[in-house]
């Protein structure tokens, strides 16, 4: 079943919108909305071929065969991502991306949060002048607590 695509409302920290590059605030919102869609397809399109996702602290997988296994697993948790606040860094055809986020039960908007973070993800321009991300981190920094100190 598809669903009606829905406009998810967050803070862009950023102060001159029209200094960031094309596309790219576009495609995070549109990576977001594919995440609470339940379309793995759709999410997958957003990848590079060999990129990197942080699926917990401390456990990365790479590729877009290991990427859709943990897709797949998010999409069965029923979880809807929230953002709340991103700021957009570029540089050069990269952009570092950081943003806080919560996660409800997918269905219901009154649910308490279940888990939050704060991401931080590198999308990268491809050739054709779309952004793809190259690595997705949904936790951040808090990948430093699992690490030996």
């Amino acid at each position: 079943m598809e669903r009606n695509r829905m406009k998810i409302p967050y803070q862009i920290v950023n102060e001159d919108l029209q200094a960031l590059p094309e596309g790219l605030v576009a495609t995070h919102r549109a990576f977001d909305e594919a995440l609470n869609s339940g379309n793995v397809d759709a999410i997958m399109a957003f990848y590079e071929p060999d990129a990197r996702l942080v699926v917990m602290p401390g456990q990365e997988v790479v590729g877009h065969e290991a990427i859709r296994r943990a897709v797949e697993d998010f999409q069965e948790a029923r979880l809807e991502l929230r953002p709340r606040r991103v700021v957009f860094i570029p540089a050069d055809g990269v952009a570092l991306v950081m943003g806080a986020w919560a996660a409800r039960t997918r269905g219901e908007p009154n649910s308490p949060a279940l888990m939050e973070g704060t991401a931080v993800d590198i999308l990268r321009r491809q050739a054709n002048g779309r952004w793809l991300y190259a690595v997705d981190d949904p936790w951040g920094i808090t990948v430093l607590d699992a690490s030996p100190a």
